[in-house]
C-alpha cells in the first residue's frame, strides 16, 4: 500500500505541470485577444484541463485501474465545474478592481491545484495514506 502512495505528490505535480502549461497558455491567449468573456475563456481552457486531466491524474498519478466508471467521471466533472466557476469568479473579481486579468489567473494556479490535488485523492479516486 505504501508504494501506491510513494510519489504521488510527486507524480501530481508533474503530471500537474503539464497540464497546467497547456491549459494555462490556452487561458493566457484567450484573456489577452479580449474575444471571449473571463467565464467562456476560463471555461473553454478548464474543458481542455478537464478532459486531458482525468486522463493523466486517474492513470499516471493515482494509478486507478479503470476511470470509466461514472461514478468517479461525474465526481470528476464536478471538480472541474466548481474550479471552472471559482477561477472565472476570482479572475472577474480581480480585474474589476484593477488587477489584471491575467495576473490574476496565474495567481489562481496554485490554489486551484491544492484544491484539485486534496479532492482527487480523497473524494474522487479515493485513495487513503
Amino acid at each position: 500500500m505504501k508504494l501506491l502512495h510513494f510519489g504521488m505528490k510527486r507524480r501530481f505535480g508533474s503530471a500537474g505541470i503539464i497540464n497546467v502549461i497547456f491549459t494555462n497558455l490556452i487561458l493566457q491567449y484567450l484573456l489577452s485577444i479580449d474575444f471571449f468573456s473571463v467565464y467562456i475563456s476560463t471555461l473553454i481552457s478548464q474543458l481542455f484541463n478537464g478532459v486531458f486531466g482525468y486522463l493523466i491524474y486517474g492513470k499516471i498519478v493515482f494509478k486507478v485501474k479503470e476511470i470509466r466508471k461514472i461514478n468517479t467521471s461525474l465526481k470528476y466533472s464536478f471538480l472541474m465545474v466548481s474550479l471552472w466557476l471559482l477561477n472565472a469568479f476570482c479572475i472577474a473579481f480581480a480585474s474589476n478592481i484593477s488587477i489584471s486579468k491575467n495576473l490574476s489567473a496565474a495567481i489562481m494556479i496554485p490554489i486551484l491545484a491544492s484544491i484539485s490535488y486534496f479532492t482527487q485523492k480523497n473524494f474522487i479516486f479515493n485513495i487513503r495514506s
